[in-house]
């Protein structure tokens, strides 16, 4: 397979941080998520977005590994059991929570949820 061709950490940080620019596109996209022999896309894919999930980090970066999850072949279905699977370990329930109504709706974080908060339907 092809290697990965990376633009995003120029296009973002290239003058004002070029080396690190440099390590985004040609060393993490460019290296090591081209060694397709040791880990598939999908596979890498799937640990990226448990990862993202699990450190709550659910801003433009788990947008961006969800859809190259799903171009990777990981289906809908898959992430949100992945989703869901991750909410249930040590990560917390809230982290999950964020991670699918990011992915649903679109939101960036949630209020921070309380013995009082639920959801109603309106």
């Amino acid at each position: 397979m092809a290697k990965i061709v990376q633009t995003a950490g120029r296009n973002a940080l290239g003058e004002f941080a070029p080396e690190f620019a440099h390590l985004n596109d040609n060393v993490l996209f460019g290296e090591v998520w081209s060694r397709n022999d040791l880990l598939s896309l999908r596979d890498r894919s799937m640990i990226t977005v448990t990862a993202l999930v699990s450190q709550d980090l659910t801003d433009s970066s788990l947008l961006h590994h969800l859809q190259f999850a799903k171009k990777n072949g990981i289906t809908r279905t898959e992430i949100a059991e992945i989703i869901t699977h991750v909410a249930f370990m040590p990560v917390g329930l809230r982290h999950g929570l964020h991670s699918i109504l990011q992915k649903r709706c679109g939101m960036r974080k949630v209020p921070i949820m309380t013995q009082r908060t639920s959801f109603k339907k309106k």
